[in-house]
């Protein structure tokens, strides 16, 4: 990310400078290219996958996709600059842990003789996709991979870059925190956590074995933010307690005009990725039980059902009567990464249509696709996940990072405003909506901040 870059997408509703995203990125921001590509196309992406066998780390996927049209699943090592056919080899080594189709997309080589490469990939089953015509980039990513939504363009692709970038500084935050502070035992307990459900989880050998290690992981580190809220000065991680609370004060900080980055914020971004982890494993064990006729096969899978726990069991076979099912773990990933998991309510119609749009999923099935962490998680104290602030008429996620929900303050300025502020201040800025307006502006504030954060 570079302000000399050439610029792909700006954004000056954030407070304190624009954001540019270079058209030629390299490293981690190309590896974000790819995966936005991928993502606002209409695949599901999981990323940064560590296998590790006894202390040691057996392999790093940069992505897998899964295609819910035929249960495909693809794994993409993303290269923006030297590689060889030692990384051809590499894959064919990983399907030991990870049997999928595999391909290497590629901006540059270290070897010249790509047709030599080409056809040991070829004989090893796998796909080299090259990306190096800058003036038409992604031309045979999109070929291979066509995308499935209709909605999707370049613009759309900026808004999971940004997003992204949120994402690594969130991350970054938990490990400076570790590293800082090695006797804080909040710190060490939640680095862990990421790491589990982001990362080890994946490699579980069927999505009922997975449900059962996201699972433990919601036992072991049950309602962490507030625990971390209540840490005490000893650094000691305070037991589980279900009436435990984020203090008033801290909640305050946190979510009422919120200006300085917290690593509390990293802590509900890794709890609403364990619910989409969740999510992704029953809507996968619910496809492929519905792909399996050989009765005791089912009832082995029913059994691991009942075993990873009593409530999941009901979930599974309330969702498993939605008709759009397959499209939850997408749209999910959407309305939280892109759509800044919230809809402002007096422009409901238009935010739904502009969901349906960017998602694939019509506009009728929105309410019982925002309604899936209900029946997965149901509160304790009743309610809704979703909830509608007095003040603004938003309704948005409980316990959600404030910074992520500045890539949704993005897509309305871009999608809905025509990148034009005296749109965005009217829509959002009057009399009668000063309240959304202030409130997205503060969000958008915030992340901005974190991006920074990874380059001042």
């Amino acid at each position: 990310m570079s302000k000399k870059s050439k610029i792909d997408y700006d954004v000056p509703v954030a407070k304190g400078g624009s954001v540019y995203l270079p058209q030629k990125p390299h490293n981690d921001d190309y590896e974000d290219f790819i995966a936005a590509y991928l993502v606002s196309a209409g695949y599901h992406i999981e990323r940064k996958l560590i296998k590790n066998v006894e202390k040691v780390e057996a392999l790093e996927i940069d992505i897998v996709t899964t295609d819910y049209r035929n249960g495909n699943k693809n794994v993409f090592e993303v290269k923006s600059g030297g590689w060889g056919i030692t990384d051809i080899h590499k894959l064919v080594g990983w399907k030991t842990f990870c049997p999928f189709h595999s391909s290497i997309v590629y901006l540059d080589s270290k070897d010249s003789n790509i047709d030599g490469m080409m056809a040991i990939a070829n004989m090893q089953g796998i796909e080299l996709i090259d990306d190096t015509d800058l003036s038409n980039p992604l031309f045979f990513l999109k070929r291979a991979y066509p995308p499935l939504i209709s909605a999707h363009d370049m613009r759309n692709m900026a808004f999971f870059r940004y997003a992204f970038l949120i994402d690594r500084a969130l991350e970054k935050e938990i490990n400076d925190h570790k590293k800082q502070d090695k006797a804080h035992e909040g710190y060490a307990a939640l680095r862990s956590y990421w790491m589990q459900v982001r990362n080890y989880s994946f490699f579980e050998p069927t999505p009922a074995k997975r449900s059962m290690a996201l699972v433990d992981a919601f036992h072991k580190y049950r309602n962490m933010t507030a625990r971390l809220a209540n840490i005490g000065a000893d650094g000691r991680l305070p037991d589980f307690d279900a009436d435990m609370a984020i203090p008033d004060s801290v909640f305050k900080r946190l979510n009422y005009s919120p200006v300085n980055p917290d690593v509390l914020y990293g802590a509900m971004m890794v709890e609403w990725s364990h619910r989409l982890a969740i999510l992704k494993s029953v809507v996968d064990h619910i496809v492929e039980r519905a792909n399996v006729a050989d009765p005791v096969r089912e009832f082995i899978d029913k059994l691991e059902e009942i075993i990873v726990d009593s409530h999941l069991h009901g979930a599974i076979f309330t969702l498993s009567k939605h008709v759009c099912l397959t499209q939850y773990p997408h749209f999910w990933q959407v309305f939280i990464y892109q759509f800044g998991g919230f809809i402002i309510e007096p422009y409901r119609e238009e935010e739904f249509n502009l969901l349906s749009s960017l998602t694939g999923l019509p506009v009728s099935e929105i309410e019982n696709a925002l309604g899936v962490m209900d029946i997965l998680f149901p509160l304790a104290a009743g309610g809704s996940w979703c909830y509608e602030n007095s003040m603004s008429h938003i309704r948005m996620l409980h316990h959600f990072p404030v910074p992520m929900r500045g890539t949704g303050v993005h897509v309305r300025y871009a999608l809905l405003c025509n990148k034009d502020m005296s749109v965005f201040n009217s829509k959002y800025g009057t009399s009668a909506t000063w309240a959304i307006g202030k409130d997205m502006r503060c969000w958008a504030s915030l992340s901005y901040k974190y991006i920074e954060s990874l380059n001042p």
